[in-house]
């Protein structure tokens, strides 16, 4: 073997090696980005799951107004009272509540409690209720006749009463008003503005054509509302 064969045989070696350390860098950066890419798709899942439950959110207030409106018309509330549930020996332990019916809620509450296949089995109130001693630890007595014309009146003043008392077995507010449902959303888009942001920006990127027909369709529109801003 000449010399030249050898220098030959040397550049190929090192050729060699060369072309394996990238083949080993580039499967680096593979595994990379396949660890990005699962990253981004859980981002992508939970930001939807942040969209699913602010839709709920909103459903629900409307519901809800919805709800009292046609309840005011068909419901007396001329007997409401707003009611307290509180643990005999540890009074920090307080549930308050608003209904039209004192007796009925009564039955309902203690019936509730230990119904393990009712959907309202787990909730604070009777998990509390089954830790401290069940029903006979507690006692539920009226804190205020509050005859009114809607439901919406009848959950302000519980809430006013819910606060005030400081109930700890509330599970949520029992009225929301909109300054305060609007305060929020913006706290939640103040938290998830990031994720709010980025999921966008993938829905802007993998909707561009329908957006841009939209765009089109409504181009009239658009124009008139501009006009209006300035």
């Amino acid at each position: 073997m000449n010399i030249t064969n050898s220098i030959n045989i040397l550049e190929l070696i090192n050729k060699t090696y060369e072309f394996k350390n990238k083949i080993t860098e580039l499967i680096e950066q593979i595994k990379k980005y396949r660890e990005c890419r699962n990253e981004f798709n859980e981002l992508i899942e939970q930001i939807k799951k942040n969209y699913e439950l602010k839709n709920k959110i909103n459903k629900l207030q409307i519901n809800n107004h919805t709800s009292h409106k046609e309840s005011s018309n068909t419901i007396n509330y001329s007997k409401s009272v707003i009611y307290k549930i509180e643990h005999i020996e540890k009074p920090e332990l307080l549930y308050v509540g608003s209904t039209i019916d004192f007796n009925k809620r009564k039955r309902m509450h203690k019936s509730n409690y230990k119904n393990k296949n009712g959907k309202q089995f787990n909730i604070k109130l009777y998990q509390m209720i089954r830790y401290n001693g069940n029903w006979e630890s507690f006692k539920m007595t009226i804190i205020k006749k509050y005859p009114c014309s809607n439901k919406t009146e009848l959950l302000i003043e519980e809430e006013k009463y819910r606060q005030n008392l400081q109930a700890t077995l509330n599970s949520h507010k029992a009225y929301i008003t909109n300054e305060c449902f609007k305060e929020n959303a913006k706290q939640y888009y103040k938290n998830n503005k990031e994720n709010i942001q980025n999921y966008q920006k993938l829905y802007r990127q993998t909707n561009k054509e329908q957006l841009k027909k939209n765009k089109e369709d409504n181009k009239e529109y658009i124009k008139e509302q501009n006009k209006n801003i300035i």
